[in-house]
């Protein structure tokens, strides 16, 4: 009879600390919840790579700052002037992983032809050539080059070309220049 009681002893204790355990782990998962946001992550803690997809937008990246340009060559200019606030005007920015994004746009320049430059800490290594929902005069599609001497828009397979007399859109560009 003795050692049925010490059994029956360590099997209640073991019955009562697990009840104890199971009470308490929803808890603390909700009090581990609140310790970890954006508040409590260091900068540059977290490797992009690391992040599931479509769960970070550009927006969302805190410290972006936009920069406008304001310098145009060969006769580009604000796409947003005009337009009665439908647009936004062209800018960069460059965020904490490097990337620069472009938003904004441009009309009225000369195809082939430089509409801007960016400072160097924006200008890529070596000329990038992106496909982007341009519009141009007589229709087709377009590229934008990002040079160290500035950005290019550029049409393929456009009837008339000669001037953008559409709006080019730099809206949700990004690129890497390292």
């Amino acid at each position: 009879m003795r050692s049925h009681r010490l059994t029956t002893v360590p099997m209640l204790l073991i019955a009562a600390a697990g009840l104890v355990v199971g009470l308490a782990l929803p808890a603390a998962g909700r009090e581990a919840g609140h310790l970890i946001n954006g508040k409590t992550i260091a900068k540059h803690s977290i490797a992009g790579n690391r992040l599931k997809n479509h769960t970070v937008t550009s927006s969302q990246i805190k410290g972006l700052v936009w920069h406008r340009i304001t310098h145009f060559e060969n006769s580009w200019a604000d796409g947003s002037i005009g337009s009665e606030g439908s647009y936004r005007s062209p800018g960069y920015a460059i965020d904490d992983q490097g990337t620069v994004h472009l938003r904004g746009t441009l009309s009225g320049g000369k195809v082939g032809f430089v509409a801007f430059v960016l400072p160097k800490a924006a200008s890529p290594a070596g000329a990038l050539s992106l496909n982007v929902p341009m519009l141009v005069s007589g229709g087709g599609s377009a590229w934008l080059a990002v040079t160290s001497a500035g950005v290019i828009p550029s049409s393929i397979g456009a009837g008339d070309a000669a001037n953008v007399t559409d709006l080019s859109l730099l809206e949700g560009i990004t690129y890497d220049p390292h």
